[in-house]
C-alpha cells in the first residue's frame, strides 16, 4: 500500500518535518506530497529542514520524471530554502539526492539514519 506519513519535531526551537514513504512511489506522489505540505502550511516558521524517508518505499522514477521533481523544488521557495535530508537504504536510491544537489545547488544530502539527518539539519553545516 502506497502512503506517506508526516511528523513534525521541535528540537531546541528548531523544527524538522519528516515524510515517511511506504510502497511504490513515483514522481507524482513525491510532488503531491510537497504540494500537501505547502497547501497546509506545514513547514512552520522555525522549520529548518525536511526529512524524506524512503527506506520502506520503492522509488519508481525515470530521469525525466525526476527532473519534474527538481523543477518543482526549484520553483517553490518554501521547499527550496529548507535543508532536505533523504533517508535511503540502497545505493540505487541515493542517486536522487546526489543529482539534486548537483543540478539545483541546494542543501540536500542522503543519509542512512534519521538521527544523522536530524543532526545535520540542526547544525550550522551547509551541504
Amino acid at each position: 500500500m502506497t502512503k506517506v506519513e508526516y511528523t513534525y519535531e521541535d528540537i531546541n526551537g528548531k523544527g524538522i518535518m519528516t515524510r515517511t514513504f511506504y510502497g511504490k512511489i513515483d514522481a507524482d506522489y513525491i510532488i503531491n506530497s510537497f504540494e500537501y505540505i505547502i497547501d497546509n502550511n506545514l513547514p512552520k516558521d522555525n522549520c529548518l529542514g525536511l526529512i524524506s524517508d524512503f527506506c520502506n518505499a520503492t522509488i519508481e522514477m525515470k530521469m525525466l520524471d525526476f527532473r519534474r521533481v527538481l523543477v518543482f523544488i526549484k520553483k517553490n521557495k518554501k521547499i527550496r530554502d529548507l535543508k532536505l535530508a533523504v533517508i535511503v537504504d540502497t545505493p540505487g536510491k541515493s542517486i536522487f539526492p546526489f543529482l539534486a544537489q548537483t543540478v539545483l545547488n541546494i542543501q540536500v544530502r542522503p543519509f542512512s539514519t534519521n538521527e544523522a539527518a536530524k543532526k545535520w539539519i540542526i547544525s550550522g553545516e551547509k551541504k
